[in-house]
């Protein structure tokens, strides 16, 4: 009976081994998230669906580990959508969530391609045009990123390999000196990152925009910040 017992105990320890193996390999390959902020069109998804999971923003109330999701697709702006964004004016529900995400420094894409007004280029008067654009521009200084569907999945492996290890593109001399940070786009993550590592000095190109949380650590550190020529 003792041996039967022991038998058991052992095919028991076995099996739960087993089990958090089978768990750890789920963990391990389980896609990353990312928010849509409408349905995408077919081509558009199967280009991403193979290495992320897709989400519609109508349903992030269903996202159990919604504080994970990093980044955040709007495929499509209208002109009225556009301009609500850029002055903060009749923020509805929707718009609302995309500003508190862009407040926790998470990422933000906004498509080209789904633009509506830029079809109109050419048959307005300049004048209204030109508004238009200096909405678009408003939207990038607060963090914004534009781009086109093309660029996308480049820009996403981009911000997950920065997530999981200290950026390639960064250039630096000493401790003691100053790091480049040749991005495009500068979030609080990265600032934060660096900064636990004893660096607090930054090289930072005219062009490259850096989002408002990580101006306020930024602030909050007494992190110097030398801006340089963009390549």
């Amino acid at each position: 009976m003792q041996k039967e017992e022991f038998i058991e105990t052992i095919v028991k320890e076995v099996l739960k081994k087993l089990n958090d193996q089978s768990d750890s390999s789920k963990e391990k390959f389980e896609k990353e998230k990312i928010l849509l902020s409408q349905k995408a069109d077919f081509q558009f998804a199967q280009s991403l669906r193979e290495k992320y999971e897709l989400i519609e923003l109508e349903a992030e109330n269903e996202v159990a580990d919604f504080a994970a999701v990093e980044n955040l697709v709007i495929t499509q702006l209208d002109l009225k959508g556009l301009i609500e964004l850029s002055e903060l004016i009749q923020v509805d529900a929707q718009l609302e969530f995309i500003v508190k995400f862009l407040f926790e420094g998470k990422n933000i894409y906004i498509i080209e391609e789904g633009l509506s007004y830029r079809n109109y280029h050419g048959n307005v008067p300049q004048a209204l045009y030109d508004k238009l654009i200096k909405a678009e521009e408003k939207l990038k200084s607060y963090g914004f990123v534009f781009l086109g569907l093309n660029q996308l999945a480049a820009e996403l492996e981009i911000k997950k390999e920065s997530k999981n290890s200290t950026p390639n593109h960064l250039e630096t001399k000493t401790k003691s000196e100053y790091f480049r940070l040749d991005k495009k786009l500068i979030d609080l993550s990265i600032i934060q990152k660096l900064y636990q590592k004893n660096h607090s000095k930054f090289e930072i190109s005219q062009s490259s925009i850096v989002t408002a949380l990580a101006k306020d650590y930024i602030k909050d550190q007494k992190i110097e910040i030398e801006y340089i020529e963009g390549r």
